[in-house]
């Protein structure tokens, strides 16, 4: 269920919204005024603003109720998950994106809010559109054109002339470095050639044992790195058996010293007789669920499907039992441990 499209709607009409297990979001109204930059009048307008003290908790949860004809225990179900959502997120990424709205930021373990590019919220609400100051823009303009038209024939003048110029210039120094190049390439190569061949004549020998050396040479460096690549194979081989157990090992091994927990949870029931019956039902499946401690206040008990000391661990397993068990509403639950 996407709540931030309901939050987005509801603060449309409503000045302040709450979110149980999150805080509450409120419009800040901004006087209207005239933008020197824009030329124009700006109407009043509201801006989001955001506090971790929770008030109007059940406006949400009765709007979210009403439109998609749920009960209110449901409603309010859907709530917490995306505030426990938001959280975790939090907790991983320090920053959870809520679209029109705004970024939710986590500093210092203090979350804080920031409105799209400070942009204003329900600027139609007073009914009145920006406005134009259209004599400025208008003298602007005039004046603007004025200037212009006065500087372009001088302006067109003075580029044909400089263009001109310099084609003609730039012809005659590629022509010019075109045949000095190619002379002294030719000179250099006939040079060579030259002491090449007087060299051989006067020297045979010491070309013959010159290309004899190379091509010894060649062949001990080819058998040098065939061997050497056969050594890496062999030391990459040790290393892959090593390597293996110790891994199996980190994987099997569930340390209980981690600081946050990451719980699976694939639904919340009240009944204890419902509760048992997904269990049993999981396990038929191959999965091992379990219920998580009634936690206070709180009318529901979450069901884990997974229990990990990694995020990226638990991440993997909702993605697959979403797919396997075909819920998307699946998510991940960060428990801090109590030391």
């Amino acid at each position: 269920m996407d709540v931030i499209l309901y939050l987005t709607e509801l603060l449309q009409i409503r000045t302040t919204v709450g979110i149980v297990g999150l805080g509450t979001l409120y419009k800040e109204k901004i006087p209207g005024k005239y933008d020197g930059n824009k030329h124009a009048f700006i109407p009043p307008s509201y801006i989001i603003g955001f506090t971790t003290e929770i008030s109007e908790d059940e406006e949400l949860i009765n709007f979210i109720s009403q439109s998609e004809n749920i009960s209110v225990e449901s409603a309010s179900f859907y709530v917490e998950k995306f505030a426990e959502e938001t959280q975790a997120k939090l907790a991983s990424n320090q920053e959870v994106n809520l679209g029109e709205l705004g970024i939710f930021s986590l500093i210092d373990n203090e979350i804080y809010f920031s409105p799209v590019n400070d942009k204003n919220f329900d600027t139609s609400f007073f009914g009145l559109p920006e406005i134009a100051d259209k004599a400025n823009q208008t003298n602007k303009q005039s004046a603007d054109q004025t200037k212009t038209e006065e500087q372009r024939p001088l302006q067109e003048e003075s580029v044909s002339e400089e263009e001109n110029l310099t084609a003609e210039t730039e012809e005659e120094i590629e022509e010019r470095r075109g045949l000095s190049l190619g002379l002294k390439f030719l000179i250099v190569a006939i040079i060579i050639s030259i002491v090449g061949v007087v060299a051989y004549f006067i020297n045979p020998a010491f070309f013959n044992s010159y290309l004899q050396t190379n091509t010894n040479n060649k062949q001990e460096n080819n058998v040098a790195v065939a061997a050497k690549d056969t050594l890496v194979v062999d030391t990459n081989t040790k290393k892959l058996d090593t390597i293996a157990p110790l891994k199996q090992n980190l994987t099997d091994t569930l340390t209980t010293d981690t600081a946050t927990v990451y719980e699976v949870i694939a639904i919340a029931e009240k009944s204890q007789h419902r509760i048992d019956n997904f269990i049993n039902l999981m396990a038929k499946k191959g999965i091992k669920a379990k219920a998580l401690p009634k936690r206070p206040g709180k009318k529901l008990i979450k069901i884990s499907v997974g229990t990990f000391a990694d995020y990226n661990l638990a991440k993997k397993q909702q993605d697959s039992l979403r797919k396997k068990l075909k819920n998307p509403e699946i998510y991940i639950l960060p428990i801090k441990n109590q030391k």
